[in-house]
């Protein structure tokens, strides 16, 4: 770097500019905002400058993210160990890093003295001092790191804090990256207090009633600011710019307007920067920096959401593959100039940007000329991962796919957004088509349904039968899981006609395996069976092992429907071992829960106990919540029937509660046994202890249900099973507390009316009672009716 001389006369360079009378260096700026929150961050950042042998600091982060205020307050905590030898040199305004030495040497106040260079003048001040120098504003003139670091070997005690949107890559820089302001935590957060005291919401609270006096943050407003707070992302900038709008729109209204937020964030104080005016101009002072080739990855990388991995980034980004290289020197240098983030998810490191940084992005993006050549590139990636996806949800790695497709599901909702834009139906069709079973998980009933009843109903939904078919089959068995049993067999009915006549048994049986499953939910067992035989018969020949254990497990539940559990737990029994073969815990878990069901309506307590424990260890380990809440539902079944009505109640309500968040209704002969058990133990406990049980099970956490049903004594403990019953017999009582006769009781289990009553005799000398009535208000206890 070439030197900058000053006046060849004089004596040695003599500071001249002292602390104010408060004690604050005169360098040093005087916000006239209030500084808010930041604890963690200025404890951390002092913490590493006091470290031995830490000499280089720079904050880096994206503009408006508040670095220079956080240096500014950094130094107040830090004056008493600088006192006046603690400096700011504001660097924004210098067009060249030629004037940094200049600069530096303005802010010492140094007396222009001799022939010697700028950098020496400053060296010989500093060298014997314990000083303390903020560079505010270092991005655009990172040629003076040079500098930086010949004044630090030179001047022993020195340290340097810098502030810069890129790293400024010199020996023993250390990097703090400077995160946006703590946001609220709606899954934690309700109260107003705590609203109230999350940094980003008192920052807006704090910046509006600076525009309005008669701001004021209530119960009422303070969800809405904290929904403002989130859209920006914490960003100081952002919201500052928006809270300013609080004289021209109500909360609401500004939350309304925020799906855009470039357009509304402008309007910022005159004395400002002219790069802090507006949050277009401070994301433009990061982009005009880039070299031509990084704008135009930039833009190009604005079309993920959520971020994205580098392989997807070599996929969309990449005009030949000979670019590969080139994308990951790209995003390495983005990620040097805050522009992209990094983070750890899934054990992978991803990529993303702030979503005002990806707007302004996306407006460039427009404005190129290739936002349709990178959007369809876009979506054929995520069509090509839901293709891969597909076949793997199904089989032993089903929870990682599952995590993965979570992980992408913001650009699988762009991407399908842009074709059905484009009038692209056959490939939305096909995308959301590939992630069949993904809709399938817990949570995603709803919006999977209503993006198929969306996408079959747009023009040229039938340009592909294949395509329309296999929508229909996705979208009925999502009409079924969510209790429209009519809309499911409507849906059925379509895709099983164009599938005969595309001569397609394989996907027959698959149609006919939902029509099945409809018929249950109709209470028509007759006809679900019929279906399921002919399903599994089409599996069969296909080859088709997954399918054919997904039908049998269905022709057991049918079986429960009627009370034929022998025939039930057989069923359940071939399917688990068919998908144990397969692998995935999730189907696996399908079949136990399916069958524990099935054990504690035949009274094989033991049986149930012990499938119900596989299932919520099997669920537990993939983070499958649905059948951990099935698990801890048949728990709490078992509870009722060991005699804790407490724990049986506590254990029912937050498999409700959890039932009703994912939205899917239990199966009628399910629901039917839960609401006995239920009723049972309303009597037991009385309303009010009941009620009180019920509402401490619906306010419980699932991981605290999970350790309280691993509490549910074995079935050894169980009173079926003290008594000593047999399996038959616990089904005879069930029958005697039905209020059926002997001949009755015969003609339901197929067996003569003198057995029955051996059976009845042997149950009344084993519960030591002496009458029907005694036995049936037994029965009640165990849970059985």
């Amino acid at each position: 770097m070439s030197s900058v001389p000053i006046d060849r006369s004089g004596p040695q360079p003599i500071p001249l500019r002292r602390p104010d009378k408060s004690g604050r260096p005169a360098s040093l700026p005087l916000p006239l905002s209030t500084f808010i929150g930041r604890d963690r961050e200025i404890a951390a950042i002092i913490g590493l400058l006091r470290r031995p042998g830490v000499r280089l600091v720079t904050l880096t982060g994206p503009g408006g993210v508040g670095k220079s205020r956080l240096a500014i307050r950094v130094a107040e905590e830090l004056l008493a160990e600088f006192g006046d030898a603690l400096w700011f040199v504001p660097l924004a305004s210098l067009p060249d890093a030629e004037l940094v030495p200049a600069a530096i040497a303005e802010q010492l106040n140094l007396r222009q003295a001799g022939t010697s260079p700028v950098e020496a003048q400053v060296k010989a001040l500093l060298r014997a001092q314990h000083a303390l120098i903020i560079l505010d504003n270092v991005e655009h003139l990172i040629a003076a790191g040079p500098l930086i670091a010949d004044l630090l070997a030179g001047c022993p005690s020195l340290t340097v804090l810098a502030t810069s949107r890129e790293v400024l890559r010199l020996s023993g820089e250390h990097i703090y990256a400077v995160p946006p302001l703590a946001l609220p935590d709606f899954d934690a957060l309700s109260t107003f207090d705590l609203l109230a005291d999350t940094e980003a919401v008192q920052l807006f609270a704090e910046r509006a009633t600076a525009v309005m006096a008669d701001f004021e943050l209530t119960p009422t407003n303070a969800p809405t600011v904290a929904s403002i707070c989130q859209r920006l992302e914490g960003l100081p900038l952002a919201i500052e710019l928006a809270a300013a709008r609080v004289s021209a729109f109500t909360p609401s209204a500004l939350l309304n307007r925020l799906e855009r937020r470039l357009p509304l964030l402008t309007a910022g104080p005159l004395d400002a920067p002219a790069r802090l005016q507006t949050m277009r101009d401070a994301i433009a002072w990061s982009i005009d920096a880039l070299s031509e080739d990084e704008q135009q990855l930039f833009q190009r990388l604005s079309v993920f959401v959520d971020g994205f991995a580098l392989e997807a980034a070599q996929a969309v980004a990449t005009d030949t593959a000979d670019e590969s290289t080139s994308v990951v020197d790209g995003i390495t240098s983005l990620i040097r100039k805050s522009v992209l983030q990094q983070r750890v998810a899934s054990g992978d490191m991803r990529f993303w940007m702030l979503e005002t940084i990806r707007e302004y992005g996306q407006d460039l993006a427009a404005r190129s000329g290739e936002e349709a050549t990178v959007r369809r590139r876009h979506a054929a990636w995520c069509l090509a991962l839901a293709e891969r996806a597909g076949p793997e949800l199904s089989g032993p790695d089903q929870g990682i796919w599952v995590e993965r497709l979570e992980t992408e599901l913001g650009n699988i909702r762009a991407a399908l957004g842009w074709l059905r834009e484009q009038g692209e139906t056959t490939l939305a069709l096909r995308l959301a088509t590939a992630l069949g079973w993904f809709w399938m998980m817990p949570g995603r009933f709803q919006e999977g349904s209503d993006l198929f009843a969306a996408l079959i109903a747009l023009p040229g939904a039938d340009d592909s039968p294949e395509t329309l078919a296999s929508a229909l089959v996705t979208a009925a068995d999502l009409k079924d899981w969510l209790g429209d049993s009519p809309g499911a067999r409507e849906l059925h009915a379509q895709a099983l006609a164009l599938y005969r006549r595309l001569d397609d048994r394989r996907r027959v049986a698959s149609v006919l395996r939902g029509m099945g499953s409809n018929a249950i939910d109709q209470d028509d067992a007759v006809s679900a069976i019929r279906l399921l035989e002919e399903s599994l018969i089409h599996a069969r020949a296909t080859g088709e092992h997954w399918e054919v254990a997904a039908v049998t497990n269905l022709l057991g539940i049918a079986a429960f429907a009627i009370g034929d559990y022998d025939a039930a737990l057989a069923r359940h029994d071939e399917a688990l071992t068919v998908w144990r073969q397969l692998g995935g815990a999730t189907h696996i878990s399908v079949a136990l829960t399916s069958m524990g069901i099935v054990a504690f309506a035949a009274g094989q307590f033991s049986r149930a106990a012990a499938v119900y424990r596989e299932a919520l260890d099997l669920s537990m380990a993939v983070d499958d919540r649905y059948d951990v809440v099935r698990a801890v539902e048949g728990f709490g079944l078992l509870a009722a029937a060991g005699g804790d009505p407490r724990q049986a109640a506590r254990l029912l309500g937050v498999a409700q509660a959890q039932l009703e968040l994912f939205g899917t209704p239990r199966r009628r002969a399910t629901q039917a046994l839960v609401e006995r058990v239920l009723s049972n133990l309303r009597r037991t406990l009385g309303d009010s202890a009941f009620a009180a049980a019920w509402e401490e099970g619906h306010a419980l956490p699932l991981t605290e249900a999970v350790a309280m049903a691993r509490t549910v004594p074995e079935s050894g403990d169980q009173p079926a099973a003290r008594h000593n019953l047999t399996r038959r017999e616990v089904e005879v009582l069930r029958l005697v507390a039905e209020g059926l006769t002997d001949r009755e009781i015969g003609e339901r289990l197929y067996i003569s009316r003198r057995t029955v009553s051996h059976h009845v005799t042997a149950i009344l000398a084993k519960l030591g009672v002496t009458s029907r009535r005694d036995a049936a208000e037994a029965a009640r206890r165990f849970g059985l009716t």
